[in-house]
């Protein structure tokens, strides 16, 4: 099994984050998504394929599914799993929540725009939790994530939880099996809460979606059956159940999602099967903006916004606006790999070396022996 970043999972990055930064920034903030347009442009440049960026959202699990068992195989324990993602998630969060605030607060003082958010909403946003229960708790309905777009990490959250939990806890060595009865026991009762119309079940059901990500558990299952075909190299009866997974939720997808969805299965099968197709995902300008994907979708939406605003404000000709968004986006992807080297790097590199250091243990003295 090669042991390089696993080529072109960067360039899978850059082509997620692409769609979700196609999708802010030319159709959902216009109608019909909501009742008025926060672009200069308004849904002049909507289409289809622009309209199922948030797509580049699942694709992301699918890559979180993948990529957080190559973390996990490395780790001794559910403390050390989770110790290690939250130094990857949680300092550039940090920074990127209060870039974000403070930039809203000073470039749109008039509140142009609904994303100033009351400072309450850090709690939500830093601990991966529900702004609900936060609202709830201080009787504050103004709580809300600093950036909409953090909604994606409370589910990434719920997934390494669940995942480190049965990897350590419950079955190391059966993982697949244990995930399998999972599903199985969350599509039995998804039906029957669904067909029956016993209110109890329907309760239950909508207690399993919150705590389980229903309608992104599918996503993240590919991922891992990815990986496992990846190291194993065999196809197992196992995967049946994540495909049912798959099927089951795909009620709902237009035939543009599910075209989207079977490119995003063919690059993972291309990437696993090590086919030349895939090489161009390994150029090192999509993996250089693969690499700080994280750091750039944490910034692009409010910032972004913002931005593309004040630029067509100062051009005379609206012929070009359509390319606004593109300089916007480059803006934020050079201050995404600033910050990626200048802060998340050292940072991690000094929790790193704080949490895993070493432990040196001290000589052992040698007590007389008495007679």
């Amino acid at each position: 099994m090669t042991t390089l970043r696993i080529g072109g999972l960067d360039g899978f990055r850059f082509l997620a984050i692409s769609l979700v930064v196609l999708f802010h920034y030319y159709v959902r903030w216009a109608p019909p998504y909501i009742d008025q347009s926060y672009y200069p442009y308004g849904n002049a440049y909507s289409n289809p394929f622009f309209e199922h960026g948030h797509m580049g959202v699942q694709f992301f699990f699918m890559i979180s599914g993948f990529v957080t068992f190559l973390s996990i195989e490395k780790c001794l324990s559910l403390k050390e799993f989770m110790q290690k993602r939250l130094i990857r998630l949680w300092p550039p969060l940090l920074l990127c929540s209060v870039v974000t605030f403070v930039f809203v607060a000073m470039e749109d003082p008039v509140n142009k725009f609904p994303f100033h958010k009351s400072v309450l909403s850090f709690l939500p946003s830093l601990t991966f939790t529900d702004p609900l229960a936060w609202q709830y708790i201080l009787r504050d309905p103004d709580i809300a994530l600093i950036d909409g777009v953090y909604w994606s990490l409370l589910v990434e959250m719920k997934f390494y939880l669940l995942i480190g939990f049965m990897y350590f806890l419950i079955s190391r060595k059966h993982i697949l099996r244990s995930w399998n009865i999972l599903l199985i026991g969350l599509l039995c009762l998804h039906y029957l809460a669904k067909f029956s119309g016993f209110s109890p079940l329907q309760l239950l059901d909508k207690a399993a979606g919150l705590l389980f990500f229903y309608e992104h558990m599918p996503f993240f299952t590919l991922g891992i059956c990815f990986y496992d075909f990846y190291v194993g190299k065999k196809l197992k009866v196992a995967y049946i159940i994540p495909v049912l997974l798959l099927i089951s939720s795909m009620q709902d997808f237009d035939w543009i999602s599910l075209t989207m969805l079977a490119v995003m299965l063919l690059l993972f099968l291309a990437l696993v099967m090590d086919w030349r197709v895939i090489r161009p995902m390994e150029w090192s300008v999509f993996r250089k903006v693969g690499v700080v994907s994280y750091t750039l979708y944490l910034l692009h939406q409010n910032i972004g916004l913002i931005l593309i605003d004040k630029i067509c404000g100062w051009i005379q000709n609206p012929a070009v606006y359509a390319w606004v968004p593109v300089v916007v986006y480059g803006m934020i992807v050079g201050v995404a790999l600033l910050l990626f080297d200048y802060f998340e790097l050292p940072v991690k590199r000094v929790l790193t070396e704080w949490l895993f250091r070493p432990k040196v243990s001290s000589p052992q003295i040698k007590k007389p022996a008495f007679d």
